[in-house]
């Protein structure tokens, strides 16, 4: 005799054929406080380079970095709010963040 495989199947309140909802992106209610536009966050392990990247980044003219290598705003100071974290980058009034079309800030050089 044959073995027959059992298959259990689920019901889901939406049907199959109905596409999934649209995520809307969510922001922070303090995103208006956030005064500069950041293109990238670096993130390693210790010992794994991010003294020497930072060095290197930090003499880019076009770069704004804080003074210090880590901020700690996502771990440890995020209750601070994002216009202190937008104060720890130096900054001029030629740097400030420009918004294109879609809402998206964009580097000026």
């Amino acid at each position: 005799t044959k073995k027959r495989s059992h298959v259990e199947t689920t019901t889901s309140s939406s049907s199959p054929s109905s596409p999934p909802p649209l995520l809307r992106p969510s922001y922070p209610r303090d995103y208006h406080d956030l005064t500069i536009s950041v293109s990238f966050l670096c993130i390693g392990a210790q010992k794994s380079g991010t003294s020497w990247i930072h060095s290197l980044l930090a003499k880019h003219p076009s770069l704004s970095l804080p003074p210090q290598k880590e901020v700690h705003f996502w771990d440890w100071h995020r209750q601070k709010g994002l216009r202190w974290y937008s104060r720890q980058f130096p900054s001029s009034s030629s740097d400030a963040p420009q918004k294109n079309g879609r809402d998206n800030a964009v580097l000026r050089g």
